[in-house]
């Protein structure tokens, strides 16, 4: 990456596990997380290292039968990390897992099928619900329409709900993006469906019922919102969408939880980043993300924006020499931004970098 405050931590290789997706979890002073392929078995890991870059450590070489390629980043609740495969598993429809964070105790808390929902691709969601600590996921495909489900389960894994079957397409369709939970509601975003097909952010009753499309996303507005895309604060959600907007190369926005006030706070022109593909991450006032293509290399960017919209700047323009096409989005941990780039590096096969402010 081109910006000399940008440090490559990790360039990945085969054995490490390769094509990081997901979003880093800080703790302290280490990092967590995932890669889609590579590793003993080519179905990716689960990896820690120390936040100065050393002690790069492969938590768990998946095998296929365990859960394969995941995509999504992992929750942490307490020591205990939890996580969902996009593949693998007994059905090859994915897997729930958790493991503490030594990288003891994997254990396999569901094993996706239909018609419950196959095929996770975004992070878990641990939250309180009626003082008991649940997870949310959703799942892209499977469900009484095959086009995917939201879930709960508790910790262990027991009491496994589907709270929602996506579809028809009018309603949204193929929750890429997880969910987030504010009082007795969750939000979240589906890549497609809808009134133009862009897909549509939606709120609905933590139990299940009271589903409500709040946005029909369109080219104008952005569509296409995959991974985890929603963060909020006490009034707004913040997203990114990936495609769409002026210039075609998707947008940042804000909606408030009511619904209504939905603004475009920054189009992409393609020079300054294109196609965002996962979550903000929020500062104070400042809000921080990267894109996957754009910038001056065409391989992606790291950006800064005010919450009001004003003040873009892009942080960096990444190179294939030292990240390419930063699909994860970024983690804050004292003042410094942790993230993962899908490619480049001195192997080709993505780096985990991070980015004092």
């Amino acid at each position: 990456m081109a910006n000399s405050q940008v440090e490559t931590l990790r360039h990945l290789g085969l054995g490490d596990g390769t094509n990081p997706h997901g979003t880093p979890v800080i703790r302290n002073s280490t990092i967590y997380g995932t890669t889609v392929y590579g590793g003993n078995y080519g179905f990716g890991t689960i990896y820690r290292l120390a936040n100065d870059g050393s002690s790069y450590t492969v938590l768990r070489h998946f095998t296929g039968a365990d859960g394969a390629n995941p995509v999504a980043g992992l929750a942490r609740r307490g020591q205990t990390l939890y996580g969902v495969t996009a593949y693998g598993g007994a059905n090859n429809a994915g897997v729930i897992f958790r493991l503490r964070l030594d990288g003891s105790g994997y254990a396999l808390l569901r094993h996706l099928k239909e018609p419950n929902g196959a095929n996770a691709y975004s992070r878990l969601h641990a939250t309180l619900v009626g003082g008991v600590w649940h997870l949310y996921g959703t799942t892209t495909n499977g469900g009484r329409n095959g086009t995917g489900v939201i879930f709960r389960s508790r910790l262990n894994g027991s009491n496994f709900t589907v709270v929602h079957h996506f579809g028809p397409g009018p309603l949204g369709t193929r929750p890429a993006g997880g969910v987030i939970h504010l009082g007795t509601r969750i939000y979240g975003v589906t890549n497609s469906g809808g009134a133009y097909d862009g897909g549509v952010i939606y709120r609905m009753n933590d139990s299940g019922g009271g589903y409500t499309v709040l946005r029909h996303l369109s080219v104008a507005d952005g569509y296409g919102p995959v991974f985890n895309s929603l963060i909020t604060n006490d009034a707004w959600l913040f997203g990114t969408l990936q495609y769409g907007g002026s210039s075609g190369h998707g947008t940042i926005y804000r909606i408030a939880l009511t619904g209504s006030g939905f603004t475009v706070l920054h189009h992409f022109d393609g020079v300054d980043g294109a196609h965002p593909t996962n979550e903000l991450v929020r500062a104070g006032t400042k809000l921080y993300g990267t894109t996957s293509g754009g910038g001056v290399n065409d391989v992606g960017t790291i950006f800064a924006i005010n919450a009001d919209g004003t003040g873009f700047a892009v942080l960096d323009h990444c190179s294939i020499t030292d990240g390419a096409n930063p699909a994860a989005g970024l983690a804050l941990n004292a003042g410094i931004l942790y993230g993962a780039a899908s490619l480049g590096g001195a192997n080709g096969l993505g780096t985990i970098f991070k980015l004092g402010l």
